[in-house]
């Protein structure tokens, strides 16, 4: 490279000066013409050729070019006046060409100076070149596949680097290939400069997360693979993050929160565990496991930790808890947090810290909130996406506040920690750099710098919480947690500090609509609904210590089946939910009724019993209750069903008493169930043959006795009613009979009267004097005299005469007016 002429274009792209470029043979034999020289010239010269890509287009981690450059090392991290930034790194040819006479520099573009800019550099580069570093070469020619170690410095000078800001460099590579020289390859960096060190330092508190997705089948130590073994072992990811708090809990002052179905998964592997082999010969089938002595290890170490580092918990499994409270499912997360800390604190012996929860998404919802403040929960870490600011905490003045915050919930005792998203965003990201992770330390260092200088005489409390699953390089471990350790505006604090700052007040609580989707949907949880209810019924089968013992697996197995790791991924869900109800039919199918062999009964009496056997094939007493399904059992009902209970593994015969209802053959289905009505095993059909009259017989029986006497009974009330109506219409006859005889006075008293043929007047007849009167010869008209045994004329009593006003005056005639009218 010292006999190239690199020279700067007013376009800002850069390549060798041709013309003052000449080829050694040119020199030897100057006594050629000109046109042969320029021939020679033409042939021999390296042509410039088109960048691959334009290096200032794309995020800083995309690097499009042939050689990659992987950073080591930025020393210092941020710069001060006089500074010199010296970057070490490795470079790789990944092309197909050999790269000649390789060389590097350091170019910059304008500085940013605020948490806005920077964010727009992260997804649109600049073209760095407002000023251009020295150019060193690199040792050797890059062949295909080669690597080098390079190291890069430029002064804040050379760099031009005055004001204060954050600062975009690029690592510039150069080089000659077929095409002429290139650039090749390309890395940027954010370089934070600071004309005067922040009076009052940026705090900040980690909380590390120690989190994994459920790994466990519906059995205990049935895992459905054997990616834990993996994650603990050397290299793995719950490896890393423990070995970083190990080494720098002390400097950063950080709490690590976990998941309880994590510690419990481990803790069962290191007794024995099996698996689903997920590839090999074996695939699909279930094999020992062997990574017991490394769970073992891992949790050795984590309860060693908890002695010194502050233990937080999520509930069991991490569960869903906005979800569960969308659909009324708050007793869940009720159960799933005590659970949870229950589980920590006896594998891990020590006090966990049992009031802070840090929800999925770091958003939550007020049913949540209130379910969590039954379950004891004081202290909440959430996202800024909880108020609205998914890209970086910022007030509306610019200006980045402390991470305590005012929780606007009518009727909620419990305080907010808001974990800036940008920093999360960041250490996700950090990994995925192109070059290499020191560099997404680098813009994560560049993010709090950023912070520091928009007031750097105001102190400010920030809360760094990676991604729930973060899977970091050791490398950018080591990195961020050296940054914020070691670099003088920044000081380190705990999560307890953090939360006793002077709380911001930043408004109403925000569920945005992108997290309600990824919640497990309610579909989902129905099922997990039913499970619960049928683990549940089964609980009346068991004594009390021996539910917990048999049951309690299944119900954390359902906080598995709605881990948030399972959002967006409603069919793991169902498939979850699918093992444990078929955990818990084995648990109910090994209580059941033996078959018997011939499946006939004979019956002699109405009241004979029906013999069983019972078989339990669990390892404690059970307590159920026989009988018979009446819906589908004729001819025979149950004669009483009381609660029994049959020892651990063992055989019982049973008596089920019966009220036989007719004569003949039969089917019968004996049932077993639950004291609260849940079947257990499988129903069994048997034959009954009957030789007795059962309730139903005699009952039909008596029903017809009972008829024939109604119809007696009936016969013989309509028979005294017709002759009761025979005798009156006799006696209507006799006084009509009476009426058609009007010459004939009829007696009334004293008196008698005489109605004439028409029946509408009567006249009064007086006795005779009995002194004047004559005898009596007969009729006048010679008829015959009525004989004196034929019965007395009755009066008709429509005519009969009101007696006397007064009895003892035989002249008073009034009463004849009001009975019959006057007198003609």
């Amino acid at each position: 490279m010292s006999g190239d002429l690199y020279v700067h274009h007013p376009t800002g792209r850069h390549g060798y000066d041709h013309r003052q470029h000449i080829h050694p043979h040119a020199r030897r034999i100057g006594n050629l013409l000109a046109a042969l020289v320029c021939a020679l010239l033409a042939l021999t010269l390296a042509a410039p050729g088109a960048l691959a890509d334009d290096p200032t287009t794309g995020p800083a981690h995309k690097n499009p070019l042939p050689v990659t450059i992987v950073i080591d090392s930025v020393t210092p991290t941020s710069l001060g006046p006089d500074g010199t930034l010296t970057i070490t790194a490795t470079v790789t040819n990944t092309g197909k060409e050999t790269i000649d006479n390789p060389w590097v520099r350091l170019q910059r573009d304008d500085d940013v100076t605020n948490r806005s800019q920077l964010l727009k550099l992260d997804k649109s580069q600049p073209g760095y070149t407002q000023a251009i570093g020295p150019i060193h070469d690199l040792t050797a020619s890059l062949g295909p596949g080669a690597s080098q170690q390079i190291k890069v410095t430029a002064t804040t000078a050379e760099l031009k680097i005055n004001d204060q800001g954050i600062y975009p460099v690029l690592i510039n590579i150069n080089g000659e290939t077929n095409s002429g020289p290139i650039r090749v390859g390309q890395a940027a960096i954010s370089v934070p400069y600071f004309e005067t060190a922040p009076t009052a330092p940026t705090r900040v508190g980690w909380v590390l997360p120690l989190i994994d997705r459920p790994h466990r089948s519906a059995q205990t130590n049935v895992f459905l693979d054997d990616e834990l073994n993996t994650l603990v072992s050397p290299g793995g990811r719950l490896n890393r993050l423990l070995a970083a708090a190990e080494k720098y809990a002390g400097k950063s002052q950080l709490s690590l929160i976990v998941d309880p179905e994590l510690i419990s998964a481990l803790s069962v592997m290191t007794g024995g565990y099996q698996y689903v082999a997920q590839s090999g010969s074996h695939k699909g089938e279930v094999v020992t496991g062997e990574g017991g002595d490394k769970a073992a290890s891992w949790l050795d170490r984590l309860t060693a930790l908890a002695k010194t580092v502050p233990i937080m918990t999520t509930p069991y499994a991490d569960v869903d808890t906005a979800a569960l409270a969308r659909n009324n499912l708050a007793d869940m997360i009720i159960s799933a947090r005590k659970t949870g800390t229950s589980v920590v604190d006896s594998i891990l012996k020590t006090q966990t810290v049992h009031d802070v929860d840090m929800p999925a998404g770091g958003v939550t919802t007020d049913q949540v909130i209130a379910a969590d403040q039954q379950a004891g929960v004081r202290k909440l870490i959430l996202s800024g996406a909880a108020y609205g600011q998914s890209d970086y905490l910022e007030s509306s003045d610019g200006v980045t506040e402390n991470a305590a915050t005012v929780l606007n919930v009518p009727g909620a005792s419990i305080e907010a920690v808001v974990a800036d998203p940008a920093l999360t965003r960041i250490l996700g990201e950090g990994s995925t750099y192109a070059a290499g992770p020191v560099a997404g330390a680098q813009r994560f260092g560049a993010e709090l710098a950023a912070i520091s200088m928009q007031q750097p005489a105001v102190s400010r409390g920030m809360l760094v919480v990676p991604p729930r699953r973060w899977d970091p390089s050791q490398k950018l471990l080591d990195a961020v947690f050296t940054e914020t350790t070691t670099t003088p505006w920044v000081a380190p604090l705990s999560f307890d500090t953090l939360a006793a700052d002077t709380p911001v007040a930043r408004g109403a609580l925000d569920y945005p609509a992108s997290a309600s989707t990824a919640e497990i949907p309610g579909t989902a949880l129905t099922h997990v609904v039913q499970s619960a209810a049928n683990i549940n019924a089964m609980r009346s089968m068991f004594t009390e210590a021996d539910a917990d013992t048999m049951l309690e697996p299944y119900n954390r197995a359902l906080f598995r089946m709605v881990s948030s790791a399972y959002r967006g991924d409603p069919a793991a869900v169902e498939a979850r939910a699918d093992d444990v109800d078929s955990a818990l039919a084995q648990i109910r199918n090994d209580v059941q009724i033996v078959p018997p062999s011939d499946g006939t009964y004979t019956l002699s009496s109405s009241t004979a019993p029906l013999p069983f056997t019972v078989q339990n094939k669990l390892g404690v007493p059970v307590k159920y209750v026989l009988g018979l399904d009446e819906a589908r059992s004729s001819g025979v009902k149950v004669g009483g069903t009381q609660v029994l209970q049959i020892a651990p593994n063992s055989r019982a015969t049973v008596k089920v008493p019966t009220v036989v209802e007719r004569s003949g053959v039969f089917s019968v289905v004996a049932q077993i169930h639950t004291p609260d009505g849940l079947s257990l095993g499988t129903d069994v059909v048997v034959s009954v043959r009957s030789s007795v009259y059962g309730g139903v017989a005699l009952g039909v029986t008596g029903a017809a006795f009972a008829i024939l006497l109604l119809l007696i009974a009936r016969r013989y009330v309509i028979r005294r009613r017709n002759k009761r109506r025979q005798r009156e219409a006799d006696a209507r006859a006799a006084d009509a009979a009476l009426l058609e005889q009007p010459d004939e006075p009829v007696p009334f008293g004293d008196y008698s009267y005489r109605v004439d043929e028409g029946g509408t007047t009567a006249s009064i007849v007086l006795p005779p004097d009995p002194a004047n009167r004559p005898e009596r010869v007969g009729p006048a008209d010679g008829a015959d005299r009525p004989d004196s045994t034929d019965p007395p004329r009755r009066p008709d009593p429509a005519h009969e005469p009101n007696p006397p006003d007064d009895p003892d005056d035989p002249d008073d005639k009034s009463w004849l007016d009001e009975q019959i009218g006057k007198p003609e």
